[in-house]
């Protein structure tokens, strides 16, 4: 084609158009091949990452269930000495009391001329002092009993509420059950401020929602935990038009630009081995995307992470 000569169509122009024409037609061929076939690696990569994803949700779900059944069964195991025990202690109290009474008068019967076998067991067992710790103890028992049975409460009613249907939950029960749980986490290092909203009750599946705060939760409280400052976590709930919004906000170590993109693909994460696989937040996702809604994210390296989520209202 480049060729300044004056080519004529006998026998050897015919050829030489014939050979440039194949060659043209193959490498054209080639080029249509090599396209296609960057096409079908496109879509048999993103089929896989699908895939993949499904089925980390799959076993992940597989797993919570599992879980949640096991949690249920140990959660009643646990409710039915603790209710023993709790039952006999609201006794224990008024019993400690009416002895303490009884002492006190048989001492006041005794003086000015306490025998001196009472006086020396006064001294050896350090009355004065035990007097006043049993009550601190029994007082301390107290609020440890109470504690626990709220916990017990909490796990139940988060275990309770994976019925694998749509139906209206209280999201303000959720949010605080879900911290209840997670009290052994954040509560002697981390602060924790709520801003819950009375809204209407919302259409939901209960437990994967109940899901997706745990997830948000657990990375906002590892997330303050690698900073020096106090840890502050805000949690808020309010109604914005037809649908709901909680949003979950840490004063931590922030999350890398490079990593925006890649926050909600399966197995991504940045935490260290034995610490995270990388589903929480693809799972998350997964679930608020069913529900018709979003889940996003604003952040800053060394200031902190902001998690939004937006579920439409359902009738």
């Amino acid at each position: 084609m480049g060729s300044t000569a004056k080519i004529r169509f006998d026998q050897e122009g015919q050829e030489i158009l014939i050979s440039f024409i194949t060659h043209v037609a193959s490498v054209l061929n080639n080029a249509m091949l090599v396209i296609r076939l960057g096409d079908a690696n496109s879509s048999l990569s993103n089929a896989l990452i699908q895939l993949k994803e499904a089925q980390a949700q799959l076993v992940q779900s597989e797993k919570l269930a599992s879980l949640g059944q096991m949690m249920a069964g140990l959660v009643h195991e646990m409710n039915n000495p603790l209710t023993f025990v709790m039952g006999n202690f609201e006794h224990i109290l008024p019993y400690v009391n009416n002895l303490q009474k009884l002492i006190n008068i048989c001492l006041m019967e005794f003086e000015p001329s306490v025998p001196k076998k009472v006086q020396q067991m006064i001294v050896d067992i350090e009355y004065e002092y035990l007097k006043n710790d049993l009550q601190s103890a029994l007082s301390d028992m107290n609020v440890g009993l109470d504690r626990v049975r709220r916990i017990i409460t909490d796990l139940t009613a988060f275990s309770a509420q994976d019925r694998g249907d749509m139906h209206k939950t209280d999201l303000s029960q959720i949010i605080d059950s879900t911290i209840n749980i997670l009290r052994y986490q954040w509560v002697d290092t981390v602060k924790i401020s709520l801003e819950l909203d009375e809204i209407q009750h919302i259409v939901c599946n209960s437990g994967q929602i109940g899901q997706v705060i745990l997830n948000l939760l657990s990375n906002a409280i590892h997330s303050v935990k690698s900073i020096e400052r106090p840890g502050l976590i805000s949690v808020r709930l309010y109604q914005e038009g037809q649908s709901v919004n909680i949003e979950i906000e840490d004063n931590g170590i922030g999350i890398p630009e490079e990593n925006m993109d890649k926050l909600f693909q399966p197995f991504f994460t940045t935490k260290k081995i034995g610490e995270g696989i990388g589903l929480g937040l693809s799972i998350s996702h997964g679930i608020i995307k069913r529900h018709g809604g979003s889940l996003t994210c604003e952040s800053e390296i060394d200031k902190g992470t902001l998690f939004r989520i937006k579920i439409p209202y359902k009738w």
